[in-house]
């Protein structure tokens, strides 16, 4: 096992992550240990897989993003999703769905009355049709 890996704190694991554009194979080639030795690392520390975490920070990092006024397409591009498409359905059945409603509450009033939105970014409000 690399010991450099004792060492990381959770920024440099995050630049590491954005780095290996998410993945834990690459994640695992850029920490010169294998993905089994990255996962025990994990285990062992954070309590969870490395895939759980990226997803986890992925997701975490989409939603300071778009509260930061970040365009879907633009997030889905900086974060390494291949199509703003693929970004939406991950975030869509994520739990940080859940917790989007405190970060966008005029989004979850809108969806809870029944009104269809037209939204060109969400640096603007929803419009209810």
């Amino acid at each position: 096992m690399n010991t450099r890996l004792k060492y990381l704190d959770e920024q440099e694991w995050l630049e590491l992550a954005r780095c290996a554009e998410w993945s834990v194979g690459k994640l695992a080639k850029l920490c010169n240990v294998s993905a089994r030795g990255l996962e025990l690392h994990f285990l062992n520390k954070m309590g969870k897989t490395p895939k759980y975490w990226l997803v986890e920070q992925r997701q975490k990092q989409a939603v300071e993003l778009l509260r930061d006024g970040w365009l879907v397409k633009e997030t889905a591009a900086q974060l390494a999703y291949k199509k703003p498409h693929h970004f939406s359905r991950k975030f869509q059945f994520s739990d940080f769905k859940l917790l989007s409603h405190s970060f966008f509450p005029w989004l979850h009033t809108a969806q809870r009355s029944g009104h269809d939105l037209k939204m060109k970014s969400p640096r603007h409000h929803a419009i209810p049709l």
